[in-house]
């Protein structure tokens, strides 16, 4: 099946709107990854710090 070259290009620059929109997606999706694992290892160091404290008190 052959396509015109005017629906080639229509088609072409479907595909990359498309591809952009999905890239910006992509991008939005790793900064919320990126803020997360950044607030679960400040979470993790709190609550170590927290620990840490507890057992200090506890050895005096």
């Amino acid at each position: 099946m052959f396509v015109s070259n005017d629906e080639f290009t229509i088609l072409s620059r479907r595909v990359d709107r498309l591809e952009h929109h999905v890239s910006k997606i992509a991008s939005r999706i790793d900064s919320i990854v990126n803020k997360i694992e950044t607030f679960d290892k400040q979470k993790s160091r709190e609550s170590s710090a927290r620990s840490d404290l507890f057992s200090n008190l506890g050895q005096q």
